[in-house]
């Protein structure tokens, strides 16, 4: 059967397909905790992460949406914190972006597939602060080259799908050509995205507030 996403998929209007051309079915789940200080999947402090990632699977889910910060990218993986090594022995001593890899492989192996999310850009809790995809010390041409480090590290794997460009820009507008103008923005960086990994799909989130409908 061809009712999960496989591989590289494409889109049409009001459906996603698989490689064979039927419907593709996502099932996502998030995995916080790579986007946060403590630079590792949450949970990991009191259970086996393989074991959680296991435990998805049998529950139904097919993906995993990953969050990640600028910062975690940009200081190389962080230092992580929060990890019960009697539990988790093949994390120890991997910073943040090689757990995410150890990650990435055991979706592989267990058939989950990966959609990568920029949470935000310094580490921490929820979106950006001022609700943009830019800020706090990061700036769009940041964002981009976030996603370039992404798509040479996970291009190849056939577990990552997708790219969720920015998480919650609830502070952007839409198509007004200002500064804050998300829509023009998602293309800028999903064209970006598309020329490092053209077999990604591409997630563009919506602003908070619409021609003054929340």
């Amino acid at each position: 059967r061809d009712d999960v996403v496989t591989g590289p998929d494409s889109a049409r209007v009001g459906a996603m397909v698989g490689r064979a051309g039927n419907p593709a079915v996502i099932r996502g789940i998030d995995w916080f905790g790579l986007e946060a200080g403590i630079s590792a999947g949450h949970g990991v402090w009191g259970r086996d992460g393989r074991a959680m990632m296991d435990d998805m699977k049998d529950l139904g889910f097919n993906l995993l949406r990953m969050p990640i910060s600028g910062e975690l990218v940009r200081e190389n993986g962080g230092t992580p914190s929060g990890i019960d090594f009697a539990l988790n022995p093949d994390l120890e001593g991997l910073n943040g972006l090689q757990i995410l890899d150890a990650i990435v492989a055991y979706a592989e192996r267990i058939g989950m597939r990966i959609l990568l999310d920029y949470h935000r850009g310094p580490a921490g809790d929820g979106p950006n602060d001022n609700g943009l995809w830019y800020g706090q010390g990061f700036t769009e041409a940041d964002v981009i080259e976030t996603w370039r480090v992404l798509a040479e590290r996970y291009g190849d794997s056939p577990a990552v799908i997708g790219a969720d460009l920015v998480n919650e820009p609830h502070g952007g507008t839409w198509g007004d050509g200002s500064a804050t103008d998300w829509a023009a923005a998602a293309e800028r960086i999903g064209s970006a995205v598309q020329s490092f990994a053209p077999q990604w799909l591409i997630v563009v989130e919506g602003i908070g507030e619409y021609d003054g409908d929340p």
